[in-house]
Protein backbone atom coordinates (compact mmCIF):
# COMPACT_ATOMS: atom_id res chain seq x y z
CA UNK A 1 0.00 0.00 0.00
CA UNK A 2 2.82 2.43 0.83
CA UNK A 3 4.60 1.86 -2.48
CA UNK A 4 1.34 2.11 -4.40
CA UNK A 5 0.73 5.44 -2.65
CA UNK A 6 4.19 6.66 -3.69
CA UNK A 7 3.59 5.51 -7.27
CA UNK A 8 0.28 7.38 -7.57
CA UNK A 9 1.52 10.54 -5.82
CA UNK A 10 4.69 10.87 -7.91
CA UNK A 11 2.62 10.49 -11.08
CA UNK A 12 0.41 13.33 -9.90
CA UNK A 13 3.46 15.49 -9.16
CA UNK A 14 4.60 15.00 -12.80
CA UNK A 15 8.28 14.23 -11.96
CA UNK A 16 9.60 17.77 -12.36
CA UNK A 17 13.18 17.12 -11.21
CA UNK A 18 15.82 14.41 -11.21
CA UNK A 19 15.26 13.38 -7.58
CA UNK A 20 11.53 12.88 -8.21
CA UNK A 21 12.41 10.61 -11.14
CA UNK A 22 14.76 8.55 -8.96
CA UNK A 23 12.33 8.19 -6.07
CA UNK A 24 9.49 7.35 -8.47
CA UNK A 25 11.48 4.57 -10.13
CA UNK A 26 12.58 3.32 -6.70
CA UNK A 27 8.91 3.16 -5.66
CA UNK A 28 8.10 1.18 -8.82
CA UNK A 29 10.80 -1.44 -8.19
CA UNK A 30 9.87 -1.66 -4.49
CA UNK A 31 6.21 -2.11 -5.42
CA UNK A 32 6.95 -4.99 -7.79
CA UNK A 33 9.37 -6.70 -5.38
CA UNK A 34 6.87 -6.60 -2.50
CA UNK A 35 4.08 -7.72 -4.84
CA UNK A 36 6.14 -10.82 -5.66
CA UNK A 37 7.40 -11.45 -2.12
CA UNK A 38 4.05 -11.50 -0.33
CA UNK A 39 2.35 -14.12 -2.59
CA UNK A 40 5.50 -16.25 -2.45
CA UNK A 41 5.50 -16.16 1.36
CA UNK A 42 1.79 -16.99 1.44
CA UNK A 43 2.23 -19.95 -0.93
CA UNK A 44 5.24 -21.17 1.06
CA UNK A 45 3.25 -21.23 4.30
CA UNK A 46 0.04 -22.70 2.85
CA UNK A 47 1.27 -24.74 -0.12
CA UNK A 48 -0.14 -27.95 1.37
CA UNK A 49 -3.54 -26.35 1.96
CA UNK A 50 -4.20 -25.17 -1.58
CA UNK A 51 -7.40 -26.41 -3.28
CA UNK A 52 -7.08 -29.61 -5.30
CA UNK A 53 -8.61 -27.80 -8.28
CA UNK A 54 -5.42 -25.75 -8.69
CA UNK A 55 -3.38 -27.08 -11.58
CA UNK A 56 -0.22 -25.45 -10.29
CA UNK A 57 1.79 -27.03 -7.50
CA UNK A 58 2.14 -24.57 -4.61
CA UNK A 59 5.81 -25.29 -3.94
CA UNK A 60 6.66 -24.98 -7.66
CA UNK A 61 4.94 -21.60 -7.93
CA UNK A 62 6.63 -20.41 -4.74
CA UNK A 63 10.05 -21.38 -6.08
CA UNK A 64 9.39 -19.59 -9.36
CA UNK A 65 8.24 -16.37 -7.66
CA UNK A 66 11.17 -16.39 -5.27
CA UNK A 67 13.56 -16.25 -8.23
CA UNK A 68 11.77 -13.27 -9.81
CA UNK A 69 11.60 -11.28 -6.57
CA UNK A 70 15.43 -10.82 -6.20
CA UNK A 71 15.56 -9.25 -9.66
CA UNK A 72 13.47 -6.26 -8.58
CA UNK A 73 15.13 -6.09 -5.16
CA UNK A 74 18.51 -5.81 -6.89
CA UNK A 75 17.08 -3.03 -9.06
CA UNK A 76 16.01 -1.22 -5.86
CA UNK A 77 19.51 -1.68 -4.45
CA UNK A 78 21.09 -0.12 -7.53
CA UNK A 79 18.65 2.81 -7.61
CA UNK A 80 19.17 3.52 -3.89
CA UNK A 81 22.93 3.48 -4.41
CA UNK A 82 22.61 5.82 -7.38
CA UNK A 83 20.49 8.25 -5.33
CA UNK A 84 23.10 8.29 -2.55
CA UNK A 85 25.97 8.84 -5.01
CA UNK A 86 23.98 11.57 -6.74
CA UNK A 87 23.48 13.47 -3.49
CA UNK A 88 27.16 13.16 -2.63
CA UNK A 89 27.99 14.62 -6.03
CA UNK A 90 25.62 17.50 -5.23
CA UNK A 91 27.49 18.14 -1.96
CA UNK A 92 30.96 17.89 -3.53
CA UNK A 93 30.26 19.76 -6.80
CA UNK A 94 27.08 21.79 -6.26
CA UNK A 95 27.58 24.07 -9.28
CA UNK A 96 27.89 21.18 -11.73
CA UNK A 97 25.14 19.04 -10.23
CA UNK A 98 22.12 20.37 -12.13
CA UNK A 99 23.94 20.36 -15.46
CA UNK A 100 25.26 16.83 -14.88
CA UNK A 101 22.19 15.12 -13.42
CA UNK A 102 19.40 16.39 -15.63
CA UNK A 103 16.01 14.71 -15.47
CA UNK A 104 16.50 12.95 -18.80
CA UNK A 105 20.04 11.83 -18.02
CA UNK A 106 19.01 10.45 -14.64
CA UNK A 107 16.18 8.47 -16.24
CA UNK A 108 18.59 7.07 -18.84
CA UNK A 109 21.12 6.03 -16.17
CA UNK A 110 18.47 4.29 -14.05
CA UNK A 111 17.01 2.50 -17.08
CA UNK A 112 20.53 1.37 -18.03
CA UNK A 113 20.98 -0.06 -14.52
CA UNK A 114 17.65 -1.86 -14.86
CA UNK A 115 18.69 -3.28 -18.25
CA UNK A 116 22.01 -4.58 -16.86
CA UNK A 117 20.25 -6.13 -13.89
CA UNK A 118 17.72 -7.90 -16.13
CA UNK A 119 20.52 -9.18 -18.39
CA UNK A 120 22.32 -10.91 -15.52
CA UNK A 121 19.05 -12.68 -14.60
CA UNK A 122 18.33 -13.98 -18.12
CA UNK A 123 20.40 -17.18 -17.68
CA UNK A 124 18.53 -17.95 -14.44
CA UNK A 125 15.12 -17.49 -16.06
CA UNK A 126 16.18 -19.57 -19.08
CA UNK A 127 17.22 -22.50 -16.86
CA UNK A 128 13.91 -22.86 -15.00
CA UNK A 129 10.18 -22.61 -15.45
CA UNK A 130 6.85 -24.41 -15.19
CA UNK A 131 6.03 -27.36 -17.40
CA UNK A 132 2.86 -29.40 -17.82
CA UNK A 133 2.93 -32.99 -16.57
CA UNK A 134 0.48 -35.75 -15.73
CA UNK A 135 -0.52 -36.25 -12.09
CA UNK A 136 -1.79 -39.84 -11.62
CA UNK A 137 -3.08 -39.11 -8.11
CA UNK A 138 -5.55 -36.52 -9.38
CA UNK A 139 -5.89 -37.96 -12.88
CA UNK A 140 -5.21 -34.59 -14.46
CA UNK A 141 -2.38 -32.47 -15.82
CA UNK A 142 -0.58 -30.03 -13.54
CA UNK A 143 2.25 -27.53 -13.86
CA UNK A 144 5.44 -28.31 -11.94
CA UNK A 145 8.78 -26.56 -11.59
CA UNK A 146 11.54 -27.76 -13.96
CA UNK A 147 15.25 -26.96 -14.20
CA UNK A 148 17.83 -27.46 -16.94
CA UNK A 149 21.04 -29.49 -16.75
CA UNK A 150 23.20 -26.37 -16.42
CA UNK A 151 21.22 -24.93 -13.54
CA UNK A 152 23.96 -25.67 -11.00
CA UNK A 153 26.51 -23.63 -12.93
CA UNK A 154 24.00 -20.84 -13.55
CA UNK A 155 23.03 -20.58 -9.88
CA UNK A 156 26.68 -20.58 -8.81
CA UNK A 157 27.36 -17.63 -11.12
CA UNK A 158 24.17 -15.95 -9.93
CA UNK A 159 25.25 -16.33 -6.30
CA UNK A 160 28.58 -14.67 -7.05
CA UNK A 161 26.87 -11.81 -8.90
CA UNK A 162 24.38 -11.29 -6.07
CA UNK A 163 27.20 -11.18 -3.53
CA UNK A 164 29.13 -8.61 -5.58
CA UNK A 165 26.08 -6.39 -6.17
CA UNK A 166 24.97 -6.46 -2.53
CA UNK A 167 28.47 -5.85 -1.16
CA UNK A 168 29.17 -3.01 -3.59
CA UNK A 169 25.84 -1.30 -2.95
CA UNK A 170 26.18 -1.66 0.82
CA UNK A 171 29.73 -0.25 0.77
CA UNK A 172 28.88 2.69 -1.50
CA UNK A 173 25.74 3.64 0.40
CA UNK A 174 27.57 3.41 3.75
CA UNK A 175 30.36 5.67 2.44
CA UNK A 176 27.84 8.15 1.02
CA UNK A 177 25.90 8.05 4.28
CA UNK A 178 29.04 9.02 6.22
CA UNK A 179 29.67 11.93 3.83
CA UNK A 180 26.07 13.16 3.96
CA UNK A 181 25.90 12.87 7.75
CA UNK A 182 29.15 14.80 8.07
CA UNK A 183 27.82 17.48 5.72
CA UNK A 184 24.57 17.89 7.67
CA UNK A 185 26.49 18.07 10.95
CA UNK A 186 28.87 20.70 9.56
CA UNK A 187 25.93 22.70 8.20
CA UNK A 188 24.18 22.63 11.59
CA UNK A 189 27.37 23.71 13.37
CA UNK A 190 27.85 26.54 10.89
CA UNK A 191 24.30 27.85 11.37
CA UNK A 192 24.75 27.66 15.15
CA UNK A 193 28.03 29.58 14.86
CA UNK A 194 26.36 32.30 12.79
CA UNK A 195 23.53 32.59 15.30
CA UNK A 196 26.03 33.02 18.18
CA UNK A 197 28.29 35.48 16.34
CA UNK A 198 28.43 39.13 17.56
CA UNK A 199 26.39 41.58 15.48
CA UNK A 200 29.45 43.48 14.31
CA UNK A 201 30.70 40.25 12.75
CA UNK A 202 27.67 40.10 10.46
CA UNK A 203 28.23 43.34 8.53
CA UNK A 204 26.63 43.93 5.13
CA UNK A 205 28.03 42.49 1.92
CA UNK A 206 31.18 44.09 0.55
CA UNK A 207 32.75 44.24 -2.89
CA UNK A 208 36.12 42.75 -3.66
CA UNK A 209 38.76 44.00 -6.04
CA UNK A 210 37.46 41.86 -8.89
CA UNK A 211 33.95 43.25 -8.43
CA UNK A 212 32.39 40.08 -6.98
CA UNK A 213 30.07 40.43 -4.01
CA UNK A 214 31.04 38.71 -0.78
CA UNK A 215 29.30 38.15 2.51
CA UNK A 216 30.74 39.05 5.86
CA UNK A 217 29.39 35.77 7.16
CA UNK A 218 32.89 34.62 6.31
CA UNK A 219 34.04 36.35 9.47
CA UNK A 220 31.72 34.20 11.54
CA UNK A 221 33.05 31.14 9.79
CA UNK A 222 36.63 32.09 10.60
CA UNK A 223 35.62 32.96 14.14
CA UNK A 224 34.18 29.49 14.64
CA UNK A 225 37.45 27.96 13.47
CA UNK A 226 39.34 29.98 16.08
CA UNK A 227 36.76 29.26 18.83
CA UNK A 228 35.99 32.98 19.07
CA UNK A 229 39.46 33.78 20.23
CA UNK A 230 39.30 37.52 20.86
CA UNK A 231 42.73 38.16 19.42
CA UNK A 232 41.87 36.25 16.25
CA UNK A 233 38.60 38.15 15.83
CA UNK A 234 40.36 41.50 16.22
CA UNK A 235 42.91 40.42 13.65
CA UNK A 236 40.14 39.47 11.24
CA UNK A 237 38.47 42.84 11.71
CA UNK A 238 41.75 44.56 10.89
CA UNK A 239 42.30 42.50 7.77
CA UNK A 240 38.66 42.31 6.77
CA UNK A 241 39.22 43.25 3.16
CA UNK A 242 41.83 40.56 2.79
CA UNK A 243 39.55 37.95 4.28
CA UNK A 244 36.66 38.59 1.89
CA UNK A 245 38.14 36.97 -1.17
CA UNK A 246 35.55 34.36 -2.20
CA UNK A 247 32.21 34.99 -3.91
CA UNK A 248 29.06 34.98 -1.80
CA UNK A 249 27.51 32.00 -3.61
CA UNK A 250 30.29 29.81 -2.19
CA UNK A 251 30.43 31.13 1.37
CA UNK A 252 26.82 31.95 2.08
CA UNK A 253 24.91 28.75 2.88
CA UNK A 254 21.59 30.42 2.20
CA UNK A 255 22.60 31.07 -1.40
CA UNK A 256 24.70 27.94 -1.77
CA UNK A 257 22.06 25.42 -0.69
CA UNK A 258 18.35 26.05 -0.91
CA UNK A 259 15.94 24.63 1.64
CA UNK A 260 14.69 22.20 -0.99
CA UNK A 261 18.20 20.85 -1.54
CA UNK A 262 18.80 20.50 2.20
CA UNK A 263 15.57 18.53 2.54
CA UNK A 264 16.65 16.33 -0.38
CA UNK A 265 19.96 15.61 1.37
CA UNK A 266 18.13 14.74 4.60
CA UNK A 267 15.71 12.47 2.73
CA UNK A 268 18.57 10.71 0.96
CA UNK A 269 20.40 10.29 4.27
CA UNK A 270 17.40 8.67 5.94
CA UNK A 271 16.69 6.42 2.93
CA UNK A 272 20.34 5.36 3.06
CA UNK A 273 20.09 4.57 6.79
CA UNK A 274 17.01 2.41 6.19
CA UNK A 275 18.76 0.66 3.32
CA UNK A 276 21.95 -0.10 5.27
CA UNK A 277 20.07 -1.43 8.32
CA UNK A 278 17.53 -3.52 6.41
CA UNK A 279 20.02 -4.81 3.85
CA UNK A 280 22.50 -6.08 6.46
CA UNK A 281 20.65 -9.41 7.09
CA UNK A 282 20.79 -10.13 3.34
CA UNK A 283 24.54 -9.54 3.35
CA UNK A 284 25.01 -11.72 6.43
CA UNK A 285 23.05 -14.58 4.83
CA UNK A 286 25.20 -14.43 1.69
CA UNK A 287 28.50 -14.47 3.56
CA UNK A 288 27.34 -17.16 5.99
CA UNK A 289 26.38 -19.42 3.07
CA UNK A 290 29.74 -18.68 1.46
CA UNK A 291 31.73 -19.52 4.59
CA UNK A 292 29.52 -22.45 5.69
CA UNK A 293 28.43 -24.41 2.58
CA UNK A 294 26.04 -26.56 4.65
CA UNK A 295 24.09 -23.42 5.55
CA UNK A 296 21.68 -23.75 2.60
CA UNK A 297 18.58 -25.53 1.38
CA UNK A 298 18.70 -29.34 1.39
CA UNK A 299 21.89 -29.21 3.45
CA UNK A 300 22.77 -29.88 7.07
CA UNK A 301 21.67 -26.49 8.42
CA UNK A 302 18.56 -26.15 6.26
CA UNK A 303 16.28 -25.25 9.19
CA UNK A 304 18.61 -22.47 10.35
CA UNK A 305 18.81 -21.26 6.76
CA UNK A 306 15.00 -21.07 6.49
CA UNK A 307 14.75 -19.13 9.79
CA UNK A 308 17.51 -16.74 8.70
CA UNK A 309 15.81 -16.16 5.36
CA UNK A 310 12.54 -15.40 7.15
CA UNK A 311 14.24 -12.58 9.07
CA UNK A 312 15.99 -11.47 5.89
CA UNK A 313 12.72 -11.22 3.91
CA UNK A 314 11.07 -9.36 6.78
CA UNK A 315 13.76 -6.66 6.78
CA UNK A 316 13.77 -6.50 2.99
CA UNK A 317 10.00 -5.92 3.06
CA UNK A 318 10.56 -3.10 5.57
CA UNK A 319 13.24 -1.64 3.35
CA UNK A 320 10.85 -1.63 0.40
CA UNK A 321 7.93 -0.17 2.38
CA UNK A 322 9.31 2.50 4.72
CA UNK A 323 10.60 4.97 2.13
CA UNK A 324 7.16 6.56 1.70
CA UNK A 325 7.35 7.92 5.27
CA UNK A 326 10.64 9.63 4.37
CA UNK A 327 9.00 11.24 1.34
CA UNK A 328 6.11 12.50 3.48
CA UNK A 329 8.49 13.92 6.08
CA UNK A 330 10.91 15.77 3.82
CA UNK A 331 8.94 16.56 0.65
CA UNK A 332 6.30 19.24 1.13
CA UNK A 333 4.73 18.71 -2.31
CA UNK A 334 4.56 14.96 -1.73
CA UNK A 335 2.98 15.48 1.70
CA UNK A 336 0.36 17.83 0.28
CA UNK A 337 -0.46 15.40 -2.52
CA UNK A 338 -0.88 12.55 -0.02
CA UNK A 339 -3.24 14.67 2.07
CA UNK A 340 -5.22 15.53 -1.05
CA UNK A 341 -5.54 11.85 -2.02
CA UNK A 342 -6.61 10.93 1.51
CA UNK A 343 -9.57 13.33 1.45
Amino acid sequence: ATNLTSFVVYLRLRLKDSMSVCFFLLSCSDLVSVSLMLPADFLFLFSTSLPQSWRVDGESLTTLLMFYYPLFYDISQLITTFIAVQRCWCVALPFRFKSTFTRRRVAEIVLALVFLCVCQYVPVMASQGLQETRDPARNTTVFVFWTSNVRGTVMSARGTTALVITTTCQSLVTACLAILASTLRASANFRRTVAMAPKEMLSPELSTQDGSTVSSITTAWEASKHAFNRQSINKMKTNRRNIFTEPTHILNPRRNTSRKEVQAVKATTLVSVIFVLCNTPRLLMYYTSLCVPDFNMQRRYENSYVVGNSFRFFFEAMNASFNVFVYVKFNKRFRSAVMTCAR
